[in-house]
């Protein structure tokens, strides 16, 4: 959430997935899913996971068939 709010990003998202909150950490397909649920009109074809991490961000997206930068 800091990260988010010191950067004024924090404004242009309407959901928020933090892994501890969940229960389940990334590169886990486990937290995706849980992530998705919680979207209405969800779609894995118009979505793109931006991440800054090869081993839990990138890797999660592949695990859950998403793609990601």
């Amino acid at each position: 959430y800091s990260r988010l709010r010191d950067s004024g990003l924090d404004q242009y998202f309407h959901h928020i997935f933090v892994s501890e909150e969940i229960g389940h950490q990334k590169p886990e397909k486990a937290y995706f899913d849980h992530c998705f649920k919680k979207l209405e009109h969800f779609n894995p074809k118009h979505t793109l996971i931006i991440g800054d991490s090869l081993s839990s961000d990138m890797q999660g997206g592949c695990n859950a068939g998403i793609a990601t930068c």
